[in-house]
Order: C-alpha cells, then sequence, then structure tokens
C-alpha cells in the first residue's frame, strides 16, 4: 500500500468513527495491519473538537479537527492521554499567540 493509500484509509476511518456507524467500524490499522487502533475524541478551549486515532502497535497516530461537535462524540469517549495533549497544544499556541502579538 502507497503512501497515498494509507493516508486515503486514515481519513475514511476519521470520518467512519465521527459520522458513522461505531459498531462496523473496521479497527485494524491501515499502516502495519497488526493492531487494533484506539481513539479518543478531545476538545480544545476554544470548543474545537479532535480525533486521535492511534495504533499500539506501529506507535502510528493521526489528528482530525473538527470545527463543530461530530455526531458520535460522546464525553466517554474522551480519554485523558489524548484530552492532555489537546490541552498541552492550547498552552503552547497561547503563549505563541501572546508573543507575536502582545497586548497594549
Amino acid at each position: 500500500m502507497n503512501q497515498k493509500e494509507i493516508v486515503d484509509n486514515v481519513v475514511a476511518l476519521a470520518m467512519a468513527i465521527a459520522f458513522g456507524d461505531l459498531q462496523s467500524v473496521d479497527r485494524t490499522c491501515h499502516h502495519c495491519k497488526k493492531d487494533q487502533i484506539v481513539f479518543s475524541f478531545a476538545v480544545n478551549k476554544s470548543g474545537l473538537y479532535s480525533l486521535y486515532v492511534e495504533c499500539p502497535s506501529c506507535g502510528r497516530r493521526d489528528h482530525h479537527r473538527f470545527g463543530s461537535e461530530p455526531p458520535n462524540f460522546r464525553s466517554e469517549l474522551v480519554m485523558d492521554k489524548y484530552q492532555k495533549i489537546e490541552d498541552a497544544i492550547a498552552e503552547v499556541v497561547e503563549a505563541k499567540v501572546a508573543r507575536l502579538f502582545p497586548k497594549t
């Protein structure tokens, strides 16, 4: 499988998780084909939703951002590990914006 096919499959998987039937989602890693992927939603301070998809076997992690709440979002699908990543990203971005645009 070439890189474009892997990316296309990862995006299709993310869309299926966010918008499709979660019971029918194929959770096999599209990259290594060895393990079941794990996924988690997260929400940042500005209300944007993220979806993290990670393979415990090969370590591939993909991140997808949504401008509004995906239909399959539920708080029980938010894992602490990924919410902490989202919070850390927000802190870094806020610090950079503050340095670039200091309050006068």
